[in-house]
């Protein structure tokens, strides 16, 4: 069976992530979302849309960067961050679950 791709309408990709519709077109037109993986709208008629798994890509890149820029900074958590687990049905409310594996130094 082939998968199905979401298209998600760019009123609920605002509400997911808390921002307003103009927020959404100033990150079209970000070049540093873009390379995050930012998905290109969609255009059908008058609306626009993104693609879910885009989405969740984007929100991965964005994450990990987060991680990264923190660890950087000297952050020292005595956590690693074993993987990034999306977990939604396409059309409900976002959540995002971040699963954390907890490391015990031992010196």
């Amino acid at each position: 069976m082939a998968d199905i791709e979401y298209l998600v309408p760019d009123p609920l990709v605002a509400e997911e992530f808390s921002v307003t519709l103009m927020t959404i077109w100033r990150w079209d037109q970000d070049d540093a979302k873009c390379a995050l993986g930012w998905p290109p709208k969609i255009k059908i008629g008058t609306r626009n849309y993104r693609n879910r798994s885009k989405l969740e890509a984007f929100k991965d890149n964005v994450l990990r960067r987060a991680l990264d820029e923190r660890d950087l900074g000297g952050v020292e958590s005595g956590r690693t961050f074993d993987k990034v687990v999306s977990c939604r049905h396409p059309f409900a409310r976002e959540h995002w679950l971040l699963t954390l594996e907890n490391t015990i130094d031992i010196a």
